[in-house]
């Protein structure tokens, strides 16, 4: 349910908690504000009274303000005062573009630091629900939006001040003119509301059709390669155009809306001055400086209105993306792991209960599974395609959480650990190794600080890395990664594993290490298995019958449920599924002789 109110009390309550240490600039943005618009409405009325008078041939004026008045004041006096208005303007005009300034760039840095930490710490079900793009779209567009929010609501501020304190100097001069303008101008926001309802609404569609593109751009990015190849370049293209099309469609009707409105408002507002002059006229005022101060006044009223008016455009165009990327925060922090809990020593003992689990709710993946590892043990995870060893993996590593049973660590349960501790015992070899643009040394610390060289080579040793490394341009020091240096299948997956063992795990879980890698590469791979095994609790995800070699047990899944676990002679006669991959492999191996 949406929550009531105008769009400036919205779009505070959204941007507030990013404002930080900026939120005691805005009495100061106020004060400028009402000072700088006193100042501009004395230069103003000074200009007109000096312009009339010397176009009168006078050399002095007799200034009449409310109760204030002054007789025969020299026009010297006169432009010294215009010349002391216009610097006080200035120097107010300053002091709130420095603290709007800082109030837009303090407002950008803890929207984007809050976009991205909330994400990081979310729990894995939330990230790995996340669409391609909608990430980047968040810390791009929506963060941008804020930003732009901060800037506006500084800009509003400074509008309506201004705006205010012309028009009680307006009020001072002539009080009907000045309060008729006033009240046309309220009665011209009420009728321009629904324009802003359908603006808000245009906007919103178009938050979530510009998320729909983004989600669809990043994974064109993804598979640009198989896009090559299979040359489908232009019906890709065409596919695109279908979410384009609507996205413009939302634009243009948010833009034809956003241009005329204000348009409306300045013609009818131009109106309304018009009427205003004709009342003063209507009046009998004899003095023609003081009718011409205040149409002064009153139009240029009528130009911080519009700056109002078209800040109450903005707003109600930012509204949208502000109200998603709030839902958003809320569904990250919602999702954010508590990381506090006992402290882990050293793995023991890893042990399913009766785990089930589920994706979607009555589509179990994982069924009653029940197995038991010791220490040092080397277990490979076999199964079919959708057997649930993936969903096996997260729940080992604590990504996901059983639905059902118990996941018991050292005969606790797992989630009562805290987590700087389970990650300290528990590291993970992905299949897909990614690289980040940084030094080899960087590469293999990924961001986990306390770690000297000496301790780098030393997991590039147990990887069978350091060799490899050694040989580069700049050692560890040379630059890898997206534009720079890239490695081999092999060297990707031992840097992998050299990460992993930065900070010597109880547990390493790896999945497909040596897929798709050649002869050689698989033996390095291998030889650092055998080396930990006995002393690191070894999961080792694989299709290949070689890779699971060194282990002691294997495990077979088949749609959830446990069919082997046991040493590989046993399995094989147990397994229907891991006797037809050890048949398989054995034809496969023939033919590679023949």
């Amino acid at each position: 349910m949406k929550r009531p109110g105008l769009p400036f009390r919205r779009i505070w309550d959204r941007i507030q908690p990013y404002y930080g240490g900026s939120s005691r600039r805005l009495p100061g943005l106020a004060v400028s504000s009402i000072l700088g618009g006193f100042a501009e409405a004395g230069l103003l009325y000074a200009v007109v009274r000096v312009a009339v008078a010397i176009a009168a041939g006078e050399d002095s004026v007799d200034l009449s303000l409310g109760p204030i008045a002054a007789d025969g004041v020299r026009l010297g006096v006169l432009f010294g005062l215009c010349g002391g208005f216009l610097l006080l303007r200035l120097g107010f005009a300053v002091w709130g573009s420095v603290l709007t300034a800082r109030i837009a760039t303090e407002t950008l840095r803890l929207s984007r630091s809050r976009v991205f930490s909330d994400f990081l710490h979310a729990d894995w079900p939330t990230q790995s629900a996340e669409r391609e793009g909608d990430l980047q779209e968040l810390l791009s567009t929506h963060v941008g939006r804020i930003t732009a929010g901060a800037t506006m609501l500084s800009t509003g501020m400074v509008a309506f001040f201004n705006f205010i304190t012309i028009v009680l100097s307006a009020l001072v001069v002539s009080p009907a003119a000045a309060g008729i303008s006033l009240l046309g101008a309220g009665l011209l926001a009420v009728v321009l509301r629904p324009l802003s309802k359908m603006t808000r609404r245009l906007s919103g569609d178009w938050a979530a059709s510009n998320r729909e593109v983004a989600s669809r751009v990043a994974e064109g990015v993804r598979v640009s390669q198989e896009i090559q190849v299979f040359d489908v370049a232009d019906e890709v293209n065409a596919d695109m155009e279908r979410y384009v099309r609507p996205s413009l469609r939302l634009f243009y009707r948010s833009r034809l809306i956003a241009r005329f409105t204000p348009e409306v408002y300045q013609v009818t507002a131009l109106g309304l001055v018009i009427a205003a002059m004709a009342l003063v006229w209507g009046t009998g005022v004899d003095d023609g400086s003081q009718l011409g101060a205040v149409v002064l006044l009153l139009v240029r009223a009528l130009t911080y209105s519009q700056q109002l008016q078209t800040t109450v455009q903005q707003a109600n165009e930012l509204a949208p993306y502000l109200e998603q990327l709030t839902t958003q925060f809320e569904i990250y922090e919602r999702a954010a792991r508590p990381r506090d809990g006992e402290p882990l020593g050293t793995v023991t003992d890893l042990r399913f209960e009766e785990v089930e689990f589920a994706y979607v709710s009555n589509v179990p993946v994982i069924r009653r599974l029940s197995f038991s590892i010791e220490p040092g043990e080397a277990i490979g995870l076999v199964g079919a395609s959708g057997s649930g060893k993936s969903t096996v993996v997260q729940l080992l590593l604590g990504l996901r959480q059983p639905l059902g049973g118990q996941y018991l660590v050292n005969g606790h349960a797992a989630e009562r650990y805290a987590l700087d501790d389970w990650y300290r015992h528990f590291a993970y070899v992905p299949q897909d190794n990614k690289l980040l643009r940084a030094t080899v040394a960087d590469n293999i610390r990924f961001f986990r600080s306390g770690f000297d060289d000496q301790a780098v080579e030393r997991a590039a040793r147990l990887a069978h890395l350091h060799d490899e490394i050694a040989r580069m341009p700049d050692g560890y020091d040379t630059i890898i990664g997206s534009g720079a240096a890239d490695l081999s299948g092999g060297q990707r997956q031992r840097m992998g594993i050299a990460r992993a063992l930065l900070e010597n795990p109880s547990v390493l879980v790896l999945d497909e290490p040596t897929s798709a890698l050649d002869v050689r590469s698989e033996t390095l791979v291998q030889q650092s298995l055998t080396e930990l095994h006995g002393r690191t609790t070894l999961i080792i995800v694989a299709h290949r019958i070689s890779t699971l070699g060194i282990c002691d047990k294997l495990m077979v899944l088949r749609e959830g449920r446990l069919e082997a676990f046991a040493a590989p002679d046993e399995v094989a006669t147990s397994s229907d599924f891991y006797r037809d991959a050890l048949r398989l492999s054995t034809l496969g191996g023939a033919r590679g002789e023949g």
